[in-house]
């Protein structure tokens, strides 16, 4: 039975979903660990919003902040996933470009868009 279940996921599960899935929880410490670590150069001032611009797993990062400090944040946060960011997220937020890969395209163009505004200043 072990021996077909094996061959089933070998041949339908080609890029190893369930792994990746059952490794989340370890990837999640990972993670803390290295935003604990991370020391930004960052303006402080009062911001109208922070944006988190990525795709697919590179986005979720907004989503899992909105969630956990949302409600104690005075700026929301909101998740770009698309080429351009809104033009009234553009001025006076706090963004955030995350890509995996380094050169997803709707990232780059959002990092292209606002280069030289007030958001990445």
């Amino acid at each position: 039975m072990t021996q077909n279940l094996e061959a089933l996921r070998a041949e339908h599960d080609v890029d190893d979903m369930l792994g990746k899935v059952a490794g989340f929880p370890a990837q999640m410490r990972e993670a803390w660990k290295i935003g604990a670590e991370f020391a930004p150069r960052v303006k402080k001032g009062d911001y109208r919003a922070i944006v988190v611009c990525g795709m697919g797993g590179s986005a979720i990062g907004g989503d899992m902040l909105r969630s956990l400090f949302g409600e104690r944040l005075r700026a929301p946060i909101v998740s770009c996933r698309d080429y351009t960011v809104p033009a009234y997220l553009a001025r006076d937020s706090f963004v955030i470009v995350s890509s995996y890969s380094g050169n997803t395209g709707e990232t780059l163009s959002c990092y292209d868009s606002l280069r030289g505004t007030d958001a990445t200043r």
